[in-house]
């Protein structure tokens, strides 16, 4: 009923659930092509017990399902950001913590802290 997905950076995204874990390792392979790798490890009695296949194999499925869902999301924002009319837009502040922190660790590599300290007067 609960999970934790932590990221770390710069390309690894993490979740945890009480019977398993997953990985994605996020590879940018050009601009407009990205690839994922999927890989999810159970643990307990979950891990190795046959009576338990049926409930990871379920798992599975689910977790398809969901990443299946997010393509074609992921695909038209990106789309939506290659456009002319793009402008960025703003941050969510529950939603959008771990994107802000990268770009503004991207911005202090490339221009350092006291530029993105001025432009944030």
């Amino acid at each position: 009923k609960r999970g934790e997905y932590p990221v770390l950076f710069p390309n690894l995204l993490t979740g945890v659930q009480s019977d398993h874990f997953f990985l994605i390792e996020v590879v940018p392979v050009s601009p407009d092509v990205t690839h994922e790798r999927f890989e999810i490890f159970f643990f307990t009695d979950a891990a190795m017990d046959d009576a338990h296949r049926a409930i990871r194999e379920q798992t599975i499925e689910r977790w398809n399902d969901v990443f299946l869902e997010d393509i074609d999301v992921v695909e038209r924002l990106q789309q939506g950001h290659a456009s002319p009319a793009a402008t960025g837009g703003c941050f969510s502040p529950t939603q959008d913590q771990v994107v802000h922190h990268f770009q503004r660790w991207v911005v202090e590599r490339m221009l350092g802290r006291e530029a993105l300290a001025s432009a944030a007067e």
